[in-house]
């Protein structure tokens, strides 16, 4: 009887033993792949898209103007919807290069021409090529900010989705108007998981165009965005 007590005591000794061995080795795999996680983000490239708030810093066209041929009404507004999608190439654990489409909807424009009426929209699309510099990219942080800058075009186009002349063609009634400018900028990332990634960022854009869109020049702004974007890494 004596013999089997000892064996129970042994075996249930062992089992904890066991148990707390176990229990401790996964502690530690946990912290060992908590920490690759964090780290997994500095070693990733970037996909995604980005929508926020595009604030006008520029020059507003007046809401009505005319000339000898022709005139329009503008409804232009300081602050409008932006959307940005982008792709970001990590050369270096601080440092990601970043290519970015935009697109904002600047207002409403009808425009009067040899008594033809044309109304539409004011577009402006940006094409930018960004440096992105992570100060803390080498470190294992969850929130990692960063600095922007670099450049690009900047294209603005008076579009036309209705008229009343009796025919349409593509591109009919419509002005266009390029700028090869700046921008700088920053933000934060936080990555959710090793895949998904959210992200701030404010930047500014210098948009002076070579020729008056809707009689005006100046087309600088401030873009506050809000991103979501995929995380990966090439194979």
């Amino acid at each position: 009887m004596k013999q089997i007590i000892s064996k129970l005591n042994l075996l249930i000794s062992v089992t904890i033993i066991s148990s707390i061995t176990f229990a401790s080795f996964s502690s530690v795999k946990a912290e060992e792949l908590e920490t690759e996680s964090k780290f997994l983000f500095n070693k990733q490239h970037q996909a995604g898209i980005r929508l926020g708030v595009w604030s006008n810093r520029g020059e507003i066209p007046p809401l009505t103007d005319s000339s000898e041929n022709s005139s329009f009404k503008s409804k232009i507004k300081e602050e409008n919807v932006a959307f940005e999608a982008f792709y970001g190439y990590r050369l270096f654990p601080s440092l990601v290069l970043e290519g970015s489409l935009g697109l904002v909807n600047r207002g409403s424009v009808t425009f009067i021409e040899d008594n033809i009426e044309n109304v539409g929209n004011l577009l402006i699309y940006t094409f930018l090529a960004q440096a992105k510099f992570y100060p803390l990219g080498s470190f294992d942080f969850k929130l990692q900010p960063y600095l922007m800058g670099g450049g690009g075009v900047y294209y603005g186009r008076r579009s036309v989705q209705f008229t009343t002349n009796y025919y349409y063609y593509d591109y009919y009634g419509e002005k266009t108007a390029t700028d090869f400018n700046y921008c700088f900028g920053g933000g934060i990332d936080y990555p959710i998981s090793n895949i998904i990634g959210l992200e701030l960022s404010v930047k500014y854009l210098s948009i002076d165009f070579s020729d008056p869109l809707l009689s005006i020049r100046n087309y600088d702004a401030f873009v506050i965005l809000i991103g979501v974007k995929y995380l990966f890494q090439s194979k």
